[in-house]
């Protein structure tokens, strides 16, 4: 069967990006001469646990998503008057294009960075929005509260742009 051009070229393209942002560090990266070093060196529990943290928790995608997740929070909170609601639609916005963008499932670090972006511009907001001390005091009564609920809020809207972002990508690059 002979192979598109267009759907290989996507494909070097979908690998590239998955090679870049891709930093697990397994033995079949290393060189010849070094995997059977990089094996007996790493036999320790500690070694097997970095090894599946590894692969479930990528430092790389949670930055780009923390500032994907912040770009979006702060482009939709620009929109005047209803700039609440906005920052939720710009995160959603974001992180389906992150969803889209991506091959690879990185929903932890979505969600992570979703929640603490959320919290962090909320929290920059009450305290920014009005007099101090009334922020400070509304802080120091419902903060705890506030915060899980803004971060809730923003793990559900972020994994949702996410997941239909990914759903999307896979409705395009899935064969007919």
């Amino acid at each position: 069967m002979p192979s598109d051009g267009r759907a290989d070229a996507r494909e070097t393209e979908r690998e590239d990006w998955d090679a870049l942002l891709d930093d697990d560090a397994t033995a079949s990266d290393a060189p010849a001469a070094d995997r059977g070093d990089a094996r007996t060196r790493s036999t320790g529990r500690l070694a097997g646990v970095r090894r599946r943290v590894g692969r479930l928790f990528s430092v790389r995608y949670f930055l780009l998503a923390s500032v994907a997740a912040l770009a979006g929070l702060l482009v939709g909170g620009l929109v005047p008057l209803v700039g609440g609601i906005t920052r939720f639609v710009g995160l959603a916005a974001a992180t389906f294009l992150l969803g889209a963008g991506f091959g690879r499932r990185a929903y932890l670090e979505v969600a992570l960075a979703s929640g603490l972006a959320t919290v962090a511009a909320l929290l920059v907001g009450v305290l920014s929005a009005g007099f101090f001390p009334l922020a400070a005091d509304f802080l120091a009564r419902h903060g705890v509260a506030f915060a899980l609920g803004a971060g809730a809020l923003g793990v559900a809207v972020g994994v949702l742009g996410y997941y239909f972002g990914r759903d999307l990508r896979a409705g395009f690059t899935r064969s007919l």
